[in-house]
């Protein structure tokens, strides 16, 4: 789990698929990804979104990258740790990030 990870903003995103008029469907064709993936980062269930996947939902939606993630959730590991990797959880990130 290294690399950079960014919080998806939910409610921005929902905003730009439905301004494109893509489905979900077609977003997880273009992002080569399940649709499951695309409507739990639509609804808001994904707490970390690799930095290169979020690249790509930008380029996809043709909108800021700024616009679909909460920058000051932003978090770069460096460091491959089974610990660090725990502390990271889904559920911890979310209780301390809110």
């Amino acid at each position: 789990m290294t690399g950079t990870y960014c919080q998806i903003n939910s409610q921005s995103l929902r905003n730009y698929v439905l301004q494109r008029k893509i489905t979900r469907a077609e977003l997880a064709s273009h992002m080569e990804v399940n649709t499951k993936t695309i409507q739990r980062w639509v609804n808001g269930h994904v707490t970390r979104v690799h930095i290169d996947a979020v690249k790509k939902l930008s380029t996809v939606l043709q909108c800021p990258l700024e616009d679909i993630i909460h920058p000051e959730k932003t978090l770069t590991v460096q460091t491959k740790n089974r610990a660090l990797e725990e502390l990271l959880s889904p559920e911890i990130f979310h209780q301390v990030h809110g």
